[in-house]
């Protein structure tokens, strides 16, 4: 086995940070030629799934403070692939949509962050990868109860 990517530890931790980590580099490495980061992405496809939802509700589901989720939505404002209105049920609120090009792109880029995952599972003998998946979600789901900060959905 190749030195892991943070030495020192084989804690369940330390493995899970190692797995994020490269999946991340990959992710990026195939975002790249969108001018997109991995974040942007997570709030544009939550939006394709959701579209009309208020920036709070996308801090929460995207796990990142109000103040990230802002700049964040300014810089995919700027690429015009979001916009933000006036809710019709109060004008207080605002709500963020995903504009045809942001659509067209999640369009486009879903399909390539499919294959960027089965890239991965394919490391998996067959069968492993649903059971090693289900495990992880819930130790997941248990680390948040734990930790009681995120309302994870």
């Amino acid at each position: 086995m190749k030195e892991l990517f943070i030495k020192g530890s084989d804690s369940l931790p330390v493995i899970f940070f190692n797995i994020s980590a490269i999946q991340y580099v990959e992710t990026t490495r195939m975002l790249r030629p969108f001018g997109l980061t991995v974040e942007q992405t997570g709030l544009l496809i939550e939006l394709y799934e959701k579209d009309g939802i208020s920036q709070k509700s996308l801090s929460e589901q995207a796990l990142k403070d109000q103040a990230n989720t802002t700049r964040m939505l300014k810089r995919l404002i700027d690429k015009g692939l979001i916009e933000r209105r006036n809710s019709p049920a109060d004008k207080r609120l605002n709500l963020v949509y995903l504009t045809d090009k942001g659509r067209k792109l999640v369009e486009t880029i879903e399909p390539r962050m499919k294959e960027t995952e089965q890239d991965f599972i394919k490391l998996f003998p067959p069968g492993e990868y649903a059971v090693f998946k289900k495990q992880a979600k819930e130790y997941l789901a248990k680390m948040v109860d734990k930790i009681g900060y995120y309302k994870w959905k």
